[in-house]
């Protein structure tokens, strides 16, 4: 998931379609949750001391569900993937977002 420093095509499509095939998340517009994305990866790299608190702070309103940060997680997984591989730097964020998300 933007290991690089960039998002690449691949990744940004790869999150387009999660939301376009996803029921739970239909109410979403695929293109917005791509910049949304996009910003999010961009703030972390720009200043991570501060975009990766921001970031994670910004996902304690889904900690209290579940499913929901069971979904984030797999969605995770699925971007991270997009590229055919998973960089050691995306296993370790998805680790810590999982455990922001779901370990009490």
């Amino acid at each position: 998931m933007c290991a690089g420093g960039d998002v690449s095509f691949t990744e940004r499509v790869r999150v387009e379609k999660i939301i376009e095939t996803l029921q739970e998340l239909s109410v979403f517009d695929p293109h917005e949750a791509v910049y949304l994305f996009k910003d999010y990866c961009e703030e972390i790299f720009a200043a991570p001391a501060v975009g990766h608190p921001k970031v994670l702070e910004e996902l304690d309103a889904i900690a209290d569900n579940p499913e929901t940060a069971e979904l984030l997680i797999r969605i995770c997984l699925v971007v991270a993937e997009a590229n055919g591989k998973t960089s050691l730097v995306d296993q370790i964020e998805i680790v810590t977002l999982y455990k922001s998300t779901l370990i009490d």
